[in-house]
C-alpha cells in the first residue's frame, strides 16, 4: 500500500506545483488528478475481492490486472468522468487520466530502479 500513498503524493505535488502557474488548475482540480493517480492501484481491490468470485457471479473470466494498464485508467478515467457536470467533462478526463500516467510512469519507474539495484547485488556477490 505504500506505493499507493506514494502514486498519491507524486501526483498532489506535481498538481500543486502546475497550479501554481495555471490559472484554472485549482486545489479541487488538483484533487481529481489526485484521484485519478489511484486508478492503477483499484488493481489491489483483489485482496478484498477475489477475482473467482466475479468470475463466478459474472459466468465469464475476469481479472482485476487490465486496471493497471493505460487501457484501464482511460475506461475508469471515463466512467469518472460520468459522475461530473457535462460541462466539465474534458477538464476531468483530462485531469484523471494526467494522474492515472503518473501513476504509471511513477510504478514503472519504481519497478525498474528495483530491477537495477537486484542485478547490481547478484554481480557484486
Amino acid at each position: 500500500m505504500a506505493d499507493l500513498l506514494t502514486h498519491l503524493l507524486v501526483a498532489f505535488a506535481l498538481g500543486t506545483i502546475a497550479s501554481w502557474r495555471v490559472d484554472w488548475l485549482t486545489h479541487r482540480w488538483v484533487v481529481v488528478g489526485v484521484g485519478g493517480a489511484a486508478i492503477p492501484d483499484l488493481v489491489k481491490v483483489d485482496i478484498v475481492l477475489d477475482a473467482d468470485a466475479v468470475s463466478a457471479a459474472l459466468g465469464v473470466p475476469f481479472s482485476f490486472e487490465p486496471l493497471s494498464t493505460l487501457g484501464g485508467v482511460l475506461i475508469v478515467a471515463g466512467l469518472i468522468t460520468l459522475a461530473f457536470e457535462r460541462d466539465h467533462w474534458r477538464r476531468v478526463h483530462g485531469l484523471a487520466v494526467t494522474g492515472g500516467v503518473l501513476s504509471l510512469v511513477a510504478a514503472l519507474s519504481f519497478a525498474t530502479v528495483v530491477v537495477a539495484a537486484d542485478r547490481h547485488l547478484v554481480a557484486d556477490e
